[in-house]
């Protein structure tokens, strides 16, 4: 018994399907159709230009604020509030050379350095070219050459712009809080007294220093 097999041959086809095309123009057809009444009620937008500070910022620059998971605040890993911070922040100058002074830094440093001969301070420069600090001594009878070798070890430890001391002088009355020197917190307002003793600074800066101001400035010209 035979058996036949039908073979079908390949057929070349010479037109093109041209269907996905039509479904392709649908496409896009629709996609303009719904498109140009969204650009033609379209709001304009003038976007902000980001700006590239020059160079980087210097370490002196930054100042280190911590929240802790249970939202404590730490300004240069010391404990403080959002008041204090505000105010503590606000504190802080540049001098003219462009050199920020962290004052609150460098108040617990000096109160390092000048225990316990000293109870606070208060630190000027703003506008200036060097920093000068009026001292509110813990006793009344303290030894003014004792606290200019406290000063100098100080500028020694950190002689930078920012943190030398060029003058002092022993401040003869404490922070007065019924004149707002002094905050609820019992925190020295610098602003306040330095505004309060604004003849006291000129001292500082005048030349040459008077007898009762110690002139850490002076002794290094003489040094060298």
């Amino acid at each position: 018994m035979r058996r036949y097999t039908q073979k079908t041959a390949l057929v070349t086809l010479s037109d093109i399907n041209i269907t996905p095309l039509l479904d392709l123009a649908f496409v896009l057809l629709i996609i303009f159709m719904i498109t140009t009444p969204l650009m033609e009620q379209s709001l304009r937008l003038e976007l902000p230009t980001g700006q590239v500070a020059d160079g980087t910022p210097e370490k002196n620059d930054l100042i280190l604020v911590e929240v802790n998971a249970e939202g404590e605040l730490f300004l240069e890993s010391e404990a403080t509030n959002l008041t204090d911070l505000q105010q503590r922040l606000a504190e802080d100058f540049k001098l003219t050379t462009g050199t920020r002074v962290k004052t609150g830094v460098l108040r617990h440093a000096l109160l390092a350095a000048c225990a316990p001969l000293v109870r606070d301070v208060a630190i000027a420069g703003a506008g200036r070219d060097r920093l000068a600090v009026i001292l509110f001594p813990a006793d009344t009878d303290v030894d003014p050459d004792d606290l200019r070798n406290r000063l100098a070890t100080h500028n020694n430890a950190m002689p930078g712009s920012s943190t030398a001391i060029a003058r002092a002088i022993v401040s003869a009355t404490p922070p007065d809080a019924n004149a707002g020197e002094i905050n609820d917190k019992g925190h020295l307002v610098q602003a306040r007294c330095l505004s309060n003793r604004a003849e006291t600074v000129a001292c500082l800066y005048a030349d040459p220093p008077d007898a009762d101001i110690i002139a850490l400035d002076t002794d290094k010209d003489q040094a060298t």
